[in-house]
């Protein structure tokens, strides 16, 4: 059992998995409870790509890091398992239809009606903005920042340039935008 764990976390972290880890997590779960000490599982769970190395490492199985499958992976676990298809990948439904459908604007080369989409989701028409606009201010820029990370960073540098651009005067909104400028140049 376990060396066909090790094997799929060998593929996985050289990016040659079939499902990713958060499938894989969901359909193992019960027996990672049983095969692995409390804390190995819950770090198997909570930061797994650590704890693979550290597993294979101890097995003597060799491998190399993709580095770009491994963010892949990191992106995939973000997300709630209702994002995520039958192989744990984001369906492109839910990340299209996200933020009134800006970005499936974006992708189809509509940025202004994308970036009118972004501003329309977070509403900040009304003074002061409200604890909901706030929260999808934040969401957005985490979004942004993910996209930059691990996935799409012309979508993440988009989704960062369109929060820049709003306009407003709220402190709390200009705390925001600063946060994410830091995050947008520390992604760059």
């Amino acid at each position: 059992m376990l060396s066909a764990h090790l094997e799929y976390f060998k593929n996985l972290l050289q990016g040659e998995a079939d499902i990713s880890y958060s499938a894989y997590l969901w359909k193992n779960e019960l027996e990672f409870k049983n095969l692995f000490p409390r804390g190995q599982f819950l770090r198997l769970k909570f930061s797994p790509f650590e704890e693979m190395e550290s597993l294979l490492s101890k097995a003597g199985i060799e491998y190399t890091v993709d580095a770009h499958a491994v963010a892949l992976e990191r992106y995939y676990l973000l997300f709630d398992k209702s994002a995520l298809d039958e192989r744990g990948k984001l369906t492109s439904n839910h990340i299209d239809n996200m933020f009134d459908g800006a970005i499936r604007h974006y992708r189809d080369g509509a940025l202004e009606l994308a970036e009118k989409c972004i501003q329309n989701y977070i509403g900040l028409s009304r003074k002061p903005p409200s604890s909901l606009q706030l929260e999808r201010f934040e969401e957005l820029a985490f979004v942004a920042e993910i996209e930059m990370k691990y996935h799409d960073r012309p979508l993440g540098q988009f989704l960062f340039s369109a929060l820049e651009r709003i306009p407003t005067d709220h402190p709390r909104i200009l705390d925001l935008k600063n946060v994410a400028a830091i995050a947008k140049q520390g992604s760059e």
